[in-house]
Formats: C-alpha cells, structure tokens, sequence
C-alpha cells in the first residue's frame, strides 16, 4: 500500500513538473485579438447593442 502511495505521489509530481513548460510564452508572441480593443476604451455602436441584447437576455 505504502508502495502504492509513492508511485501515485511520484507520478503527480512529474505531471506537474511537465505541465509548467505549457504556460511559457516567447517574449515575442503575437498580442491577443482582444487586446487593441479591450485598451481602447471606447465602445463601438455594436458592442452597445451587444451588451444591451446580453443584459435583456439575462433577465
């Protein structure tokens, strides 16, 4: 049993150690679709009646 226990231990430990090279990004990576728009602070006609249609919908 105890036996058991340190496999388990050892195999969540290397998954771990594996999976914290997924979140690495290159410092020169393409921006986010998102982000021009998200700084930009200024809501186009359309994302007003997108946020309207959301919020009627919601309720």
């Amino acid at each position: 049993m105890k036996a058991c226990n340190v496999v388990n231990l050892l195999v969540v430990a290397g998954c771990v150690t594996l999976t914290s090279n997924v979140y690495a990004q290159a410092s020169n990576a393409m921006p986010t679709a998102s982000s021009p728009a998200a700084s930009s602070g200024k809501a186009t006609p359309a994302d007003k009646r997108l946020a309207r249609d959301v919020r009627r919908r919601s309720t």
